[in-house]
């Protein structure tokens, strides 16, 4: 039977799919590269429906990086970067999310548009700071134009 994704290690060790329980950890971008870079036989279960590891492959992936001080500020940063599982939006905000940002690709179902959605995000270069002041704002004036669209506003 098929393990739960959302449940089990996302990383393929020489060709088979870790059974080891996630952590609250995911793999950042950097590991990522890394893993690439040095031509690992770790992979990401790039059909996972998240980047979260076992404690075992954190602990390993962690050994592998470089620890210079250029690195440890850049690990930093990325461990800072949340996860975001799509997988928990309703299609209707994922197909606003694709409009949004005129993605063309045709879609059939939500698997398929979690899994642009993902990636086109994980490619965007975000400011935390103009976020939250936006999100702020947008608190403060009740709302955005998609909730004046639909008539709502926040209390």
């Amino acid at each position: 039977g098929k393990m739960d994704a959302v449940s089990s290690c996302c990383i393929i060790e020489n060709g088979r799919r870790c059974t080891l329980p996630a952590s609250a950890t995911s793999i950042s971008k950097r590991a990522r590269k890394h893993l690439i870079l040095i031509k690992h036989p770790y992979q990401v279960y790039e059909k996972a429906e998240h980047g979260l590891l076992c404690l075992q492959h954190k602990d390993a992936i962690n050994a592998l990086l470089p620890t210079d001080r250029a690195a440890k500020r850049t690990r930093k940063n990325d461990e800072a970067e949340p996860m975001v599982n799509f997988n928990h939006l309703h299609m209707n905000t994922l197909k606003r999310y694709k409009r949004h940002y005129k993605m063309g690709q045709d879609v059939t179902t939500k698997a398929e548009l979690v899994e642009i959605i993902t990636s086109h995000f994980l490619t965007q270069d975000i400011s935390e700071k103009e976020t939250l002041v936006l999100f702020a704002h947008v608190v403060k004036t009740n709302g955005n134009k998609y909730d004046q669209k639909s008539g709502s506003t926040y209390p």
